[in-house]
């Protein structure tokens, strides 16, 4: 793993050279503009976080596999994220993997976990939403049915600082008709994009479900 020395580089710098690196692609980002703006945002949150974590040196105890939040907490999303996860089922998922994501949506209800855990797995991971990107538990992992957000609110690291909000706020605002400087400006001074976003488990995946073929 890289290591970072705060005395010769800013964090602004040695993200730059983070977001310069190359992301995951996808053939129907030809067709489909909007995919590359999902993707380039979660490139720079992923990026981000690499700095920033390694800057702190912090500990992070969530692992593949855990699978811990996932099934007690929930995360926001906003219209982009969910047609970027209903993109990802559709077009990208194939054989058994799109038919377990199915049988979850068929079964699922708001107050069930995440519909993509599977095995304790994330089988959306590529598309994973922001809030599961910059949202980690630090020291050591949780214990079984121990919800983090009560117990050790402590422990919970967030990424994201205003700068890099505000950063990820003007890829969003052109895919929602918002141009200016100053519409932007205005809207993310008033919480547009925040307001705008629901709790996953809180879509229709049942009807998703049902148009899988």
């Amino acid at each position: 793993m890289r290591h970072y020395s705060a005395g010769i580089l800013e964090p602004m710098e040695l993200l730059e050279g983070e977001l310069g690196k190359p992301r995951q692609k996808y053939p129907q980002e030809q067709n489909h503009p909007w995919i590359s703006i999902l993707l380039d945002i979660y490139h720079l949150v992923d990026s981000w976080v690499r700095v920033e974590t390694e800057l702190r040196g912090l500990n992070i105890a969530c692992k593949k596999g855990c699978g811990h939040c996932c099934k007690l907490l929930t995360v926001p999303i906003n219209h982009l994220e969910f047609r970027g996860l209903c993109w990802y089922v559709f077009e990208i998922l194939q054989g058994d993997e799109r038919y377990q994501v199915k049988s979850r949506f068929l079964d699922h209800n708001e107050d069930a976990e995440c519909p993509f855990l599977i095995n304790d797995s994330c089988i959306v991971y590529p598309l994973r939403p922001i809030g599961c990107r910059q949202f980690f538990v630090l020291s050591r992992p949780c214990f079984a049915r121990e919800n983090p957000w009560i117990k050790r609110r402590q422990d919970i690291y967030s990424a994201l600082n205003h700068d890099i909000s505000w950063m990820i706020a003007k890829m969003y605002f052109p895919f929602y008709g918002i141009i200016t400087e100053e519409e932007q400006r205005k809207a993310y001074e008033e919480g547009f994009l925040i307001e705008s976003d629901r709790p996953l488990t809180s879509y229709s995946w049942v009807t998703i479900g049902k148009k899988i073929v």
